[in-house]
């Protein structure tokens, strides 16, 4: 899997919960239906979809994301729910919040913020 760009994004106008990674990796939306979707960024609190179709604010999900890491992939499925959802041409830019993030979950993905670090430096 290809990735096109990574950098770590922190402003104290960031409406996240801290540091953010710009990316493109494929995700998959598993409830209440079965979608593909484009990874845009991630952070400890939520992440930024691309999708082909527009997702209901306030409406739960569980997303499945595969993260590169040292050891190959890590896979993690996450309950969320839509913060947003704007239409962009023909896609629908659309914000995630995470809901009962696990402490393992939030390991996972803080390796995989200092996974790309290396590559940002």
């Amino acid at each position: 899997m290809q990735m096109q760009s990574s950098s770590i994004v922190a402003t104290t106008a960031d409406r996240r919960c801290g540091p953010r990674v710009s990316i493109n990796l494929p995700i998959k939306v598993l409830e209440p239906l079965l979608l593909d979707g484009k990874l845009i960024d991630l952070s400890l609190c939520g992440c930024g979809i691309l999708m082909s179709e527009p997702l209901s604010p306030n409406s739960l999900l569980t997303v499945h994301l595969s993260l590169p890491s040292e050891d190959g992939f890590t896979q993690i499925a996450l309950k969320c729910s839509v913060a947003r959802c704007n239409k962009i041409r023909n896609q629908y830019l659309t914000g995630l919040s995470f809901d009962e993030l696990k402490p393992h979950q939030s390991y996972e993905i803080n390796a995989f913020f200092h996974y790309h670090r290396r590559f940002s430096a």
